[in-house]
């Protein structure tokens, strides 16, 4: 009997831990890597920023085609590795995940960097940052510390991006805003009417649907730092939407029967109600009922078991 409690509430344990893990979900990137231009034997840093519970991060650089796992050099010299610098690797601060080049050398130019962040039960990758060694002439880069890792908007909503940069000691920062049609940094096209001075942009949500927005900072000096791709995703408004339908509903019926006002009226009641975002919103209400129920369910089953259990060891120490 002893054997059976215990394996009951070792059951009920790992259920509770299997929900609340999975309650949690993924590990959420709230800063991607940025795309500096670095000069050559300068320090070169990439910075992902996570929010999740034990967190760690495992750094790939694509070098030549092939993709190389950075946390397995102490195993065997990766190509890479001879013009990486005289130190080099990953390292964090708690949520912040740095990987660094201290004396990066031109041979990597056009190489890629990302990270897996990862809690133990999910992961998620990075976006990837493009390692760009330049000349002595294009000076250091500016740093990008905040820019939004992607923005949700319901269509015709006023929406700015804003790209928060530091200039180098004493220089100037000029804003260039493009847009991706691919959602990749190699894609990018000039934004024609984005001011150049400006560090935020007014996103198009005139269109249901995802557009991707890259903003380059350029120092005084001539260095620059290219943002990551910041995806600005549209939805369409429900209530706008359910509204403009109704109108639109009204003006037939009452074309169409502008003569019998008892039949317009009925035309007019029975369009309404079957207008199709309604019926999505129920839909959806219920979906969300329904997952509701089942977690109480789940709740209840629990209490149940874990009362049972109780119980059965009572008797057990009584007798």
């Amino acid at each position: 009997m002893k054997k059976l409690v215990t394996v009951i509430l070792l059951v009920l344990f790992v259920s509770v831990i299997t929900l609340s893990v999975h309650a949690a979900g993924k590990p959420t990137i709230t800063l991607q890597p940025q795309s500096p231009n670095y000069t050559e034997y300068s320090c070169a840093l990439y910075t992902v920023k996570a929010e999740g519970n034990n967190l760690t991060a495992t750094w790939y650089l694509q070098y030549k085609g092939k993709v190389y796992n950075t946390s397995k050099t102490v195993e065997s010299m990766q190509p890479w590795e001879a013009y990486a610098g005289e130190t080099y690797g990953p390292t964090r601060d708690k949520n912040t995940f740095y990987f660094s080049f201290n004396g990066i050398e031109k041979e990597l130019d056009g190489a890629e960097l990302y990270c897996v962040i990862e809690d133990g039960h999910n992961d998620v990758k990075s976006q990837v940052a493009f390692i760009s060694v330049v000349g002595d002439e294009e000076g250091e880069p500016p740093e990008i510390y905040s820019v939004p890792a992607s923005i949700n908007a319901k269509k015709g909503e006023l929406v700015d991006v804003r790209c928060i940069a530091k200039a180098p000691s004493g220089e100037q920062l000029t804003y260039y805003w493009y847009e991706t049609s691919t959602g990749k940094l190699a894609n990018i096209k000039a934004i024609p009417d984005a001011s150049e001075y400006s560090d935020s942009i007014t996103c198009d949500t005139s269109m249901v649907g995802t557009r991707y927005y890259v903003c380059m900072v350029r120092a005084s000096g001539g260095g620059a730092t290219y943002s990551s791709v910041i995806p600005v995703t549209v939805t369409e408004n429900k209530e706008t939407s359910s509204a403009s339908e109704k109108d639109e509903s009204k003006v037939e019926s009452t074309e169409q029967s502008s003569d019998e006002s008892i039949i317009s009226a009925e035309l007019t009641v029975s369009t309404e109600s079957a207008q199709p975002t309604e019926s999505t919103e129920s839909n959806d209400d219920n979906g969300g009922n329904l997952v509701k129920t089942l977690l109480v369910v789940v709740i209840c089953l629990l209490m149940v078991a874990i009362t049972v259990g109780i119980i059965v060891i009572i008797n057990i120490k009584k007798k």
